[in-house]
């Protein structure tokens, strides 16, 4: 796993330093979001969704296609999740678990535009970095060991508004797979499935 983090860093590193002749910088910006995970275990019910945080900075390399771009993306993201219980005096409590990673994505991305309007689409790959994680005393069992990096495969889509003044704003919803354990236990292996919605607020570098 920790190959697998250095070839990302160091593909974004090689995106980001190129030089102009060979990889335009199209846009730079931050982003935000909500995202809505759900924990699905191998031998157990999956558990209730939770939602969370989102906040990344990211990079769009152009490559020598006008269509397509490279995005490198590094956020902070909260995944966590929720299950029933019951209590001793009848009732069900709910169970948490909330887990702070560092997350590098980098992902091809394809775009069609009209005009300032752009829609667009990409997939790639992903990888959680373990920052902080908080359960229930009860989810000991269920969670009795947390991986310090998840790999995960991400894709996603939406809209793209250029502004006159250089600025651009999107809005796109996108999925994340783990493709590896985030925790593992009395219920087998625990990957996380999320659902994020994020707007993201940028600006293309000016000619030089």
């Amino acid at each position: 796993m920790r190959t697998l983090t250095g070839l990302l860093v160091s593909a974004a590193a090689l995106l980001t330093s190129a030089r102009p002749a060979t990889a335009q910088l199209r846009s730079v910006g931050v982003y935000t979001g909500v995202v809505q995970s759900t924990q699905v275990r191998d031998r157990a019910p999956d558990s209730n969704s939770r939602r969370g945080p989102l906040l990344g900075v990211f990079v769009d390399p152009q490559t020598p296609l006008s269509w397509m771009s490279v995005l490198a993306e590094l956020s902070w993201v909260r995944r966590g999740a929720s299950y029933d219980a019951a209590v001793p005096t009848g009732g069900v409590t709910q169970l948490q678990v909330r887990t702070d990673y560092l997350t590098f994505t980098v992902a091809p991305t394809l775009r069609a535009s009209v005009g300032r309007l752009s829609v667009f689409g990409y997939a790639g790959p992903s990888t959680d970095i373990l920052m902080r994680s908080r359960a229930s005393t009860e989810l000991r069992t269920v969670l009795e060991r947390s991986s310090d990096q998840v790999l995960a495969a991400v894709a996603g889509g939406g809209l793209e508004v250029r502004l006159p003044s250089g600025q651009m704003v999107r809005s796109e919803v996108r999925m994340d797979w783990g493709l590896s354990a985030a925790y593992s236990g009395s219920g087998g292996d625990v990957r996380y499935r999320s659902l994020e919605i994020l707007v993201r607020l940028g600006r293309f570098p000016l000619p030089r």
